[in-house]
């Protein structure tokens, strides 16, 4: 009710200088894909990613496939025909120019505008296209309710500091310190890199921490991954090369040492060659029999039992890549690594990983042939594991893409640092087919959809056989008008869940149950003018085990309210109304936050949520925002606070 009122109201205030519908559509393809990172690292990371975009446009004739490919809903398909036509025809003097490319067309369009310039003919790129010279960044966040003080080393305050500096357009060198709440001091987490372009032979070193991407991820992946959701492509396909200096606050996903790129022309093409080491601790629990009995990747260290985990456990890692590579029609290539680690690995059962030695060897390929492009990678683990991914996208006109892929990870492969797609964690124990397709049969109208059937050929440790199941997506975006978006969004999953109860002499036994969940979502954006604009959502989730004959829902509904006003003031407010059976049927909600942050909360039992982020430049170069956030829940017959949350940012850059 409090969203349609709203509704009402701002209707009746329009305004013509409101924005046009590609603003509004590209809002929701950039919430949309940060709803999908795997992680809130992955989201942040990527986030910072857009925003740095958005202030520092591309310019169409500079920027190569890979940096445009960095867009959402920009497929490597669309980045090489931009590439492939400023080199045949020449520069772009118009972003416009790009709706009439075949292959890019209106759909391109939109995903490309918000984040390209032409520096000829566009007044932003001459204020936004050269990089600061430095970025600082300081945080502090204050957890008022929700941390156990009496638990705790450390006090309830967070702090996050990151520089960069990138003196010269080849050079760049960052750092950063976190301290989670509860952390003392000296727990917090470090981390800085080093990065250099084009020196002598090489095409790139980037010494300190790092990640590195190669294949579809079986090999090796940075956090940043996506899960299934509304971007049909960019979820399936994977297309990446390189090592990147590592930015983000995971204490587990990433790799300290050197890394070596060298980018050599030749006859037919090009040959890229990576090279690195790496040497860290992770965090891990050692037995009395000083074997590792479990991997610690939260990263938190706030009691004396989390600080005993600490830095338990030395990996040595050795890797690299070579490929050959046409730019616009195929690539090949292969990767390999060798792990040793300082322990021994306890292992349970027929196919868990033992020993204290691992290496993985991978090869992998992309091609493009007319409308279709395939891609595939095969990966062999030292425990004789083989885990391969294979699958297409295919362009039936500028408007309609399909996708298809199929893996199938043995459960005996093993891998930490693999990220491929996948219905799990990790790429172990899992079969299955996906199809989606996205669609825009008219400038108004855009739809998305996905069928995947998955199976486990393997029992896990929470289901004691062998399992499958499916999921099925539905998303249509429309445009009622320039001012106004709809999202619809459908969802069904099914699953395997395992059921406790007790049999004769007390004995537990444990069976085999199927997990049912539905989900539905409507969401609406109006913007009332250029400054003000308007969005709620109402969302429901329904949970059923079919043994058990168990039911359960949970149903969220939330407004917001952003404005920006012509001093560049801020503001977003969002109110949200939850009402689940129990954690099960939990809803989730992805946040608006300080730069660089994110947040996608679960929420559940009954109560209130309500948040508002602020941020005002200061002067040239500073940013001031901030964050309050607070829930409240019912419990019995009183409302109580759950948790209180309070951040404050600077930004500041020359």
């Amino acid at each position: 009710m409090h969203f349609f009122c709203l509704i009402a109201a701002t209707l009746a205030t329009l305004n013509p200088d409101g924005p046009d519908s590609t603003t509004v559509r590209n809002i929701s393809v950039i919430e949309g894909t940060l709803e999908q990172a795997t992680s809130d690292d992955g989201a942040s990371v990527l986030k910072d990613l857009l925003e740095h975009l958005v202030e520092n446009p591309l310019d169409l004739n500079k920027a190569t496939a890979e940096e445009l490919a960095l867009i959402p809903d920009v497929t490597i398909e669309d980045a090489r025909l931009i590439v492939d036509l400023r080199k045949r025809v020449g520069k772009f003097t118009s972003v416009r120019q790009l709706e009439v490319i075949e292959g890019i067309g209106y759909r391109g369009y939109l995903a490309l505008e918000p984040f390209v310039t032409v520096l000829a003919s566009d007044r932003r790129g001459l204020v936004s296209r050269s990089r600061p010279v430095v970025e600082l960044r300081s945080r502090i966040v204050r957890d008022i309710l929700s941390l156990d003080q009496q638990q705790s080393r450390g006090p309830s305050l967070k702090s996050y500091a990151r520089v960069i500096v990138a003196p010269a357009g080849n050079i760049e060198a960052g750092g950063l310190f976190e301290k989670d709440a509860g952390e003392r001091f000296g727990d917090g987490f470090a981390s800085g890199y080093v990065a250099i372009k084009n020196i002598a032979f090489l095409s790139r070193i980037v010494a300190g921490d790092f990640t590195f991407e190669s294949g579809q991820g079986l090999v090796f992946w940075s956090p940043t991954s996506f899960s299934k959701g509304s971007d049909i492509i960019r979820a399936v396909r994977k297309s990446g090369s390189n090592a990147k200096p590592y930015r983000s606050t995971n204490e587990f996903s990433f790799l300290r040492g050197i890394a070596l790129e060298v980018h050599q022309p030749v006859g037919f093409g090009q040959i890229e060659l990576t090279a690195f080491g790496s040497s860290r601790h992770l965090a891990a629990t050692i037995s009395e029999e000083n074997e590792v009995t479990s991997l610690y990747e939260e990263g938190l260290y706030r009691s004396d039992s989390e600080v005993r985990k600490r830095n338990q456990l030395k990996e040595e890692l050795f890797g690299g890549a070579v490929h050959l590579r046409d730019e616009n029609l195929w690539k090949i290539g292969a990767s390999a690594c060798a792990v040793r680690y300082d322990h021994l690995f306890a292992s349970e059962g027929p196919f868990e990983f033992s020993g204290n030695r691992s290496s993985i060897v991978g090869v992998d390929g992309q091609a493009v042939l007319g409308r279709l492009s395939a891609f595939f990678e095969a990966a062999h683990s030292q425990s004789g594991g083989l885990a391969a991914i294979g699958g297409s996208v295919i362009r039936f006109s500028n408007e309609v893409y399909a996708s298809m892929v199929y893996r199938d990870y043995a459960p005996s492969f093993h891998n930490l640092h693999a990220a491929g797609f996948g219905e799990y964690d990790g790429v172990n124990n899992e079969r299955g087919f996906y199809f989606g397709i996205d669609a825009s049969p008219a400038q108004w109208l855009r739809i998305r959809t996905y069928i995947d059937q998955f199976e486990r050929p393997w029992k896990t440790s929470t289901i004691p056989f062998p399992s499958k199941g499916y999921d099925i997506f539905f998303q249509a975006d429309v445009d009622v008008s320039s001012r106004l978006n709809l999202i619809g969004r459908f969802g069904t999953k099914r699953t395997a869940s395992t059921e406790t109860s007790m049999g004769e002499a007390k004995r537990e036994i444990r069976t085999q149950d199927d997990r049912q969940q539905h989900r539905a979502r409507v969401h609406a954006t109006y913007h009332v003018s250029r400054q003000l604009s308007v969005a709620g959502r109402v969302e429901a989730t329904f949970v059923s085990y079919g043994t058990v004959g168990r039911k359960e829902s949970g149903h969220l509904i939330y407004q917001d309210v952003k404005y920006r006003d012509k001093s560049r003031l801020a503001a977003l407010g969002r109110l949200i109304f939850f009402d689940t059976d129990s954690y099960d049927s939990r809803v989730y909600e992805y946040e608006s936050e300080v730069r660089g942050a994110s947040s996608i909360p679960p929420l559940y039992g009954r109560g209130i949520r309500y948040y508002l982020v602020l941020a005002y430049p200061l002067m040239s170069g500073f940013l001031l925002s901030g964050k309050f956030a607070e829930t409240h829940v019912l419990k019995g017959e009183r409302v109580v606070g759950q948790d209180r949350q309070a951040s404050l940012q600077i930004d500041y850059s020359f």
